[in-house]
């Protein structure tokens, strides 16, 4: 009634009246099933002195809500600016990320921990002299419906790229390595014929573990003199290298059913280990008898059925290892003293590593059965491909993704209609806190 006749004194009455007397929290302005919290006095009578600090920060912001989003958001691009412009991708001279190692950045500076970092670190050129790098190249089904790799048409699939490791070679400063130059097998130097009559040392196997191991094609990767040893010595082939196992004499893959298969890559290898579970017992022989490839060693959602046979094979892999630059230098340092110079056999792992992530890539895009995947040696090359990447990344996008972070917080967050509920301030400012940390 005072509404219609225009009475707002009568107006001012009322609302003062209501607000003695009333909730502060009318039950009609909460949601259904919620009840209004107690009230004991006048908003902020109860306040502790943090929460009066907030009220009144608030309030401060809230009577000019523009100007303090202006300002803040002007303080942002300063900041980003400023701290862009000392990065290399901007023409300054420091890098975009911390040059610390990440576990040294999580380390407590000072501590125990930290030295200990900083110690292996600094023992890290000499690790990799010594170090084997591998690569690790998987297959699984490029049929989702497929749910056994370990058949005839598949296991051909994946001898063509197996086989393709023999013929890796690489050329650094005019000099030509080969696979079985880097590979690793073993420390013990090659001889020549002059010093072990007739033939010299055979180039023994490299190390690659897989599952082609169990079948007669495997032997194809091997060094020509090594070949041509174990087919005239056959299973007497240990006679002449202790310990070696015949690749001549292993069964041929595509001579066998696809039972045959996994038959063979379920077998006993040591019947010591009969009571273990079937994954880490049975599997391949390696070059040597002392080198058993169990099943979970390369193979991955293996089902086994009654008597541990094999029923099925989900996806496999095998790995690949090359030799330290150090022990490379001493093995070919006879009969190939050119070659042993430790700088450039560095440079050969590493080409040789990419150029066989190269082919495995290449094959992957060919196949019929398998979808092909190479990861290079995670601390010695992926890692650093990864640090490389970042650290060139695209400035523009980064500048423009870190403009749309604001934009986005100021939309969702800001309110003009309420500025004491705008979150605004609080989410931009989280953003400089987030962004002086990573500058």
């Amino acid at each position: 009634s005072a509404l219609l006749h225009n009475d707002f004194s009568t107006v001012d009455s009322v609302c003062a009246a209501s607000r003695l007397t009333s909730p502060a929290h009318p039950s009609w302005l909460l949601p259904p099933g919620r009840m209004a919290p107690p009230v004991s006095g006048q908003l902020g009578v109860d306040d502790s002195k943090v929460s009066m600090g907030l009220r009144v920060v608030g309030k401060t912001i809230g009577r000019h809500p523009r100007k303090w989003a202006c300002s803040w958001c002007t303080l942002f691009l300063i900041i980003t600016i400023a701290g862009l412009s000392t990065r290399e991708q901007f023409g300054g001279s420091k890098p975009m990320l911390n040059p610390l190692s990440f576990p040294r950045q999580w380390s407590v500076q000072g501590g125990e921990t930290e030295k200990t970092i900083i110690q292996i670190e600094a023992r890290a050129d000499l690790d990799d002299l010594w170090s084997k790098p591998h690569s690790i190249t998987m297959f699984v089904p490029k049929d989702e419906n497929t749910k056994d790799l370990a058949t005839g048409p598949i296991f051909a699939e994946i001898y063509g790229l197996f086989e393709k490791l023999a013929d890796l070679k690489v050329v650094v400063n005019n000099k030509t390595y080969t696979f079985h130059d880097v590979c690793d097998r073993g420390v013990l130097p090659d001889l020549p014929a002059t010093l072990v009559p007739p033939m010299g040392t055979p180039i023994l196997p490299c190390g690659v573990i897989s599952p082609m191991m169990c079948f007669s094609e495997a032997g194809a990767i091997n060094h020509p003199t090594y070949q041509e040893l174990d087919a005239r010595m056959g299973d007497n082939l240990g006679t002449v290298v202790p310990g070696a196992k015949s690749y001549s004499t292993r069964p041929s893959f595509r001579e066998l059913s696809d039972e045959g298969i996994k038959a063979e890559l379920a077998t006993l290898r040591n019947p010591n280990l009969a009571n273990m579970e079937p994954g880490v017992s049975r599997g391949c022989h390696g070059w040597n008898g002392a080198f058993t490839y169990y099943v979970d060693l390369w193979g991955g959602k293996p089902v086994w059925g009654p008597n541990n046979t094999l029923l099925s094979l989900g996806s496999m892999r095998f790995l690949t290892y090359f030799d330290g630059s150090a022990r490379i230098m001493y093995r070919l340092q006879v009969t190939k003293p050119e070659l042993a110079v430790e700088e450039d056999i560095t440079e050969a792992v590493r080409q040789m590593s990419g150029a066989w992530n190269q082919i495995a890539k290449d094959y992957g895009e060919a196949t019929k059965y398998v979808e092909v995947v190479d990861l290079e040696d995670l601390d010695r090359y992926t890692s650093e491909k990864l640090d490389n990447e970042m650290e060139n990344g695209n400035g523009g996008a980064f500048f423009a993704s870190v403009l749309l972070m604001i934009i986005f917080c100021t939309i969702m967050l800001a309110s003009c209609a309420h500025p004491l509920a705008s979150r605004a301030l609080l989410g931009v400012t989280g953003l400089i806190m987030v962004l002086v940390a990573e500058v």
